[in-house]
């Protein structure tokens, strides 16, 4: 099971692997940006050079295919940026399987009476190109290894057959070998910085992200609302009260039970503590009946615990939301509860 579990998540469990995911995916399709890139401006090279020089010649229809399906796959590329799911694997797969094909054409075509070089070349540097799962390099090495020895049976003279089967046999187990080693090591880098980036932006004393995370994520949120974007900013009241006569270890426990309140309303990844007793989450397309209904759930979930919270809300149409002001109209708010709280109390508020 752990030899299973080192091929199939990278010595991580599932879940560490799909919290990883993103980053590996913003890498992967930055390789792949770079890589068709450098693969249309050599394929144009040697196609160039093959109008030229009599022994490239004859590679001149594989140069001028592979660089169509280059210039295809970075066109796909540029036109979804953003999509970094099925797509981004495809072009991936696509890419990695254009360099194989090519590999084992140049290697039995033109000369089928010595040894292959190109697709060992291929075989050799193509798994370390993403950041994939060993078993899925692995598979890839094996697959297109399968066709390489195939096509040297069928097309490869008996003098060559035997050394480019043993190359193909011995070169494809080395490739399996170091690229499980550098993708575990690229893997324990990708977990290692997810971990770092996660106490970085965790507020560690309620377990909600902190005012580094609201910072840097708050301006992304008008991307992923297709109807409405609300703002709810909320205050604990009485926390300074609380720690001044009970201590401040009651006063954390207010601020947990809070945050506990607000995570199970509104959602982890869109919850934050942003000061010492303030707090701001995020709701995409919710109407304004149910705005207030999870308003009302919120505040009487806190009053059932024994505390007070202050809350304000702001809501804005799906686009041109400018969050500065979306979040300052619901701290505003929040800040004229906080003052009928105190009024009605009849108390100052500290």
């Amino acid at each position: 099971m752990e030899a299973l579990r080192r091929l199939l998540y990278a010595e991580m469990s599932r879940e560490e692997y799909k919290a990883c995911l993103p980053d590996i995916q913003r890498s992967n399709r930055q390789r792949v940006t770079a890589y068709l890139g450098i693969a249309c401006a050599f394929l144009t090279v040697l196609w160039i050079l093959s109008g030229a020089l009599e022994f490239l010649r004859p590679n001149m229809p594989a140069y001028m295919i592979a660089l169509a399906v280059c210039m295809g796959l970075q066109a796909v590329n540029r036109a979804f940026p953003g999509k970094n799911g099925l797509l981004l694997t495809w072009l991936m797969y696509a890419f990695e399987a254009l360099l194989y094909v090519l590999g084992i054409y140049l290697g039995i075509h033109p000369s089928p009476d010595t040894p292959t070089v190109s697709f060992i070349a291929f075989l050799l540097a193509v798994p370390l190109l993403f950041v994939m799962r060993p078993i899925q390099h692995i598979l890839n090495v094996v697959f297109f290894d399968g066709i390489f020895i195939l096509t040297c049976f069928l097309f490869k003279s008996k003098e060559t057959l035997p050394v480019d089967i043993l190359d193909g046999v011995v070169f494809g187990a080395v490739s399996c070998i170091i690229s499980t080693f550098i993708m575990l090591s690229m893997h324990e880098n990708f977990s290692i910085r997810h971990k770092l980036l996660g106490i970085a932006e965790t507020d560690l004393n309620v377990g909600l992200k902190n005012r580094n995370a609201y910072e840097s994520q708050m301006h992304d949120y008008p991307m992923h609302c297709s109807s409405t974007l609300s703002c709810v900013y909320l205050d604990v009241n009485g926390l300074h009260e609380l720690n001044n006569t009970r201590g401040h270890a009651a006063g954390d426990e207010m601020l947990k039970t809070v945050a506990a309140k607000v995570r199970d309303i509104f959602g982890e990844e869109y919850s934050y503590r942003v000061g010492g007793d303030e707090f701001v989450a995020f709701a995409m397309d919710k109407s304004a009946e149910e705005m207030r209904a999870l308003i009302h759930k919120l505040v009487q979930e806190v009053d059932e615990a024994g505390y007070s919270v202050a809350v304000g809300t702001a809501t804005h149409s799906a686009g041109g939301i400018d969050m500065e002001v979306l979040v300052k109209s619901a701290e505003t708010r929040m800040y004229l509860a906080k003052e009928e709280h105190y009024r009605l109390a009849g108390k100052t508020r500290e």
